[in-house]
């Protein structure tokens, strides 16, 4: 018998092999993480192709963005509203007339303008606007709450406002035989910044009671105080 080893034998270290083999699947899962990578990337490309409108399907485009390209053409006109500011720092000047509703008169003011400006939430905007191809776009601020802009720019922040006790008394008796409001003058006389809440049972004339109040102010304090009401599920 002979003590030689055979030719086809293996030779080395028995786990030689089995680091081959291991490396073998490292490879081969090295070279599936890579394929896997190339999918993926394949696949964003194909949702951003979507995205900007390859594939047949548009992407949507908000009413700011729609104006970016507007040309303004035509001789400025006076306007103004009550601004109304979207999340994305573009606004609109709503109208009283229309119930400060949605309207497509209604004149845009762009972000860069409503920064420069220092616009906020409900103010009351006065300007020259110019006519484009979507609508009116606001181009230059005259006033702001009846001030100057830049004047307007340093009212400080609602949130930041100190209370303060009222001091002018707002006399509401109009008529010797309405007792409602001469009442409210004897034993809860109001005054100017004041804040007040009527608690009653039901019919019992709290809509009365506030339409009498409306009627005092528009009758004796027309020129100095503005008058708003507002009745949320009232009965008329």
């Amino acid at each position: 018998m002979s003590s030689d080893t055979p030719s086809d034998a293996p030779s080395g270290d028995p786990s030689d092999g089995h680091r081959r083999g291991g490396g073998d699947k490292h490879r081969r899962r090295r070279g599936g993480a890579v394929r896997g990578r190339v999918r993926g990337r394949g696949r964003r490309r194909g949702n951003d192709r979507r995205r900007d409108g390859g594939g047949g399907g548009g992407h949507e485009i908000d009413e700011g963005e729609q104006r970016k390209d507007v040309v303004l053409t035509g001789t400025p006109v006076e306007v103004n509203g009550v601004l109304e500011l979207a999340p994305k720092g573009f606004g609109f000047l709503r109208q009283p007339e229309k119930d400060f509703e949605q309207s497509k008169d209604d004149v845009f003011l762009p972000p860069e303008l409503v920064r420069r400006e220092g616009l906020r939430v409900g103010m009351w905007v006065h300007g020259m606007a110019r006519q484009g191809n979507r609508g009116p776009q606001l181009v230059e601020v005259t006033s702001v709450n009846g001030q100057k802009p830049e004047d307007a720019r340093k009212l400080s922040f609602f949130e930041e406002l100190k209370a303060t006790n009222p001091v002018k008394r707002i006399p509401f008796e109009t008529e010797p035989e309405r007792f409602t409001t001469r009442v409210i003058d004897m034993i809860s006389p109001i005054g100017r910044g004041q804040r007040g809440l009527i608690v009653s049972p039901p019919r019992s004339g709290k809509t009365t009671l506030l339409l009498h109040l409306a009627e005092a102010v528009r009758e004796r304090h027309s020129e100095n105080l503005h008058l708003i009401i507002l009745l949320v599920d009232e009965r008329r």
